[in-house]
């Protein structure tokens, strides 16, 4: 949100300034129509984590995102692994990585779909959002300790951020 032009100068000050005042009334236009949820996203190395977080409605946001990662900034990503000794390493933002195979008892399938569906029913709902899983994972982290035997040596390294981490071997760096 904002404009671009001429920064430079007298003129660059009111540029700056339109553009901020135009990007403050289209963020409340937009938390009108959203039912004031909305996650902020930064492409590129030009928007950092202060600029987007007035941007955002629960201030987690994820900035100096590759294009051609977005699609995963915004969906997030499933990757199931065989059992193995995986090494994970989380981002810049509130992370949730799993080390371990999510399977539930009575769910069909691993990883993702084991995961929505595992929540729904938890939440007793039919389907459920990113943000959701996000929420409910963080409240009841200690129910998906799902380690087995079968697991290999997996080493968790959550980044910068508030991160859950849920396998073997756990760690923040």
């Amino acid at each position: 949100m904002g404009g671009w032009g001429n920064n430079d100068g007298d003129y660059g000050y009111y540029n700056r300034y339109y553009s901020q005042q135009n990007a403050d009334a289209a963020f409340k236009l937009l938390q009108t129509v959203s039912h004031n949820t909305i996650e902020a996203i930064g492409v590129g190395k030009s928007l950092d984590v202060s600029s987007l977080t007035r941007y955002d409605s629960d201030g987690v946001v994820q900035s100096q995102i590759d294009p051609t990662k977005l699609s995963e900034a915004i969906l997030g990503s499933n990757k199931p692994l065989p059992g193995g000794d995986y090494t994970l390493n989380g981002g810049i933002v509130n992370d949730i990585l799993f080390g371990d195979m999510v399977r539930f008892d009575g769910i069909e399938g691993n990883g993702l779909s084991a995961l929505q569906t595992y929540i729904a029913q938890q939440m007793k709902v039919s389907s459920i959002t990113v943000q959701d899983m996000h929420h409910y994972i963080t409240d009841h982290h200690q129910a998906f300790d799902l380690s087995s035997s079968n697991d290999g040596d997996d080493k968790l390294y959550g980044g910068s951020g508030n991160d859950i981490l849920i396998g073997v071997r756990a760690m923040t760096r």
